[in-house]
């Protein structure tokens, strides 16, 4: 905490703000209480609180000063784009190389973990360096033995495939939406609610969570074909629906399909998925300077919201 603090200073933020910073992450008291025991934290001068906006904002500090202090070497293995040269993605501590060859992105982290090793006394822990190529040939490099060449990895929540494809997301996913599904609109508690208001809590609660993994799936058809019959399925369990003493079985599929449909006709996962895709593209490619064109052909300004 204090290098960082030391780096603020340095850079004119005034002495009252910094000690403002230290008590916010270190003076106030933590309490843990594990099977009913509680146990105080009174005084702490190392660990800092995690998971607030101000310990984001402090944890990018090293990340950044020690891709600024390196900026050039880190260009020599840059990925061009049509937008410009890409380096290095940063969240919070989490670091994320692309280059045009396996060596130039192990390169770039390598670089950085020797700044942030010697400036900072930050190290890069051994089982969190994994590389992802574009296929499956392992590249012949002398230092790939630090580094786990892996298919899949998980990136701010969302699993990238070597191939780019959503598909292998999914098994990821689908516990996660059946979770959700029997923690809030199918809980034992809300089985007695109207149907209504389980359907309510079934759009508020899980589908969300769907939405935000599909903000940067590809709507490939056999994944939207697999949304559906997952939103089919649990929209069927909310139903209750009861077979008929004289009804067959068949029919009485065919039947709860029907109405199943008649329930969530316009509001299918695919669609949504879709949209949201679309919504994401039309927000890349508006203009810089947030007009738009109305369908005239004329410059229409955008209130900010």
């Amino acid at each position: 905490m204090w290098p960082i603090c030391k780096w603020l200073l340095n850079r004119g933020v005034s002495p009252g703000w910094i000690a403002v910073l230290l008590r916010c992450q270190l003076m106030p008291v933590v309490t843990l209480y594990i099977y009913g025991c509680s146990l105080t934290l009174d005084d702490r001068v190392k660990a800092v609180i995690k998971g607030t906006r101000l310990a984001n904002v402090l944890g990018r500090i090293p990340d950044e000063d020690s891709i600024a202090s390196i900026s050039d070497i880190l260009a020599g293995h840059a990925f061009p784009t049509p937008a410009g040269d890409v380096t290095i993605f940063t969240h919070v501590d989490n670091l994320f190389a692309v280059s045009t060859t396996p060596f130039g992105a192990i390169k770039n982290l390598d670089s950085i973990t020797e700044v942030l090793a010697s400036n900072w006394g930050l190290e890069m822990k051994m089982d969190s360096r994994q590389l992802i190529t574009p296929s499956r040939e392992k590249p012949i490099i002398d230092s790939l033995y630090e580094w786990e060449q892996c298919d899949t990895t998980v990136v701010l929540g969302h699993t990238i495939h070597y191939s780019c494809s959503p598909l292998p997301a999914w098994p990821k996913l689908k516990p996660k939406l059946w979770a959700s599904f029997f923690a809030n609109a199918h809980h034992k508690k809300a089985r007695k609610l109207p149907f209504e208001t389980r359907l309510k809590l079934f759009d508020r609660c899980t589908t969300p969570l769907l939405d935000f993994q599909n903000s940067r799936l590809t709507p490939m058809a056999t994944l939207l074909k697999l949304e559906d019959e997952l939103q089919r399925k649990m929209v069927g369990i909310l139903l209750q629906e009861r077979k008929h003493d004289d009804e067959d079985i068949q029919a009485f599929i065919r039947r709860r399909s029907r109405k199943v449909t008649h329930v969530i006709k316009g509001k299918f996962w695919s669609e949504r998925h879709r949209k949201c895709c679309q919504d994401w593209y039309h927000h890349l490619e508006r203009h810089p300077d947030h007009r738009v064109h109305d369908h005239d052909g004329h410059d229409a300004a955008r209130a900010a919201s």
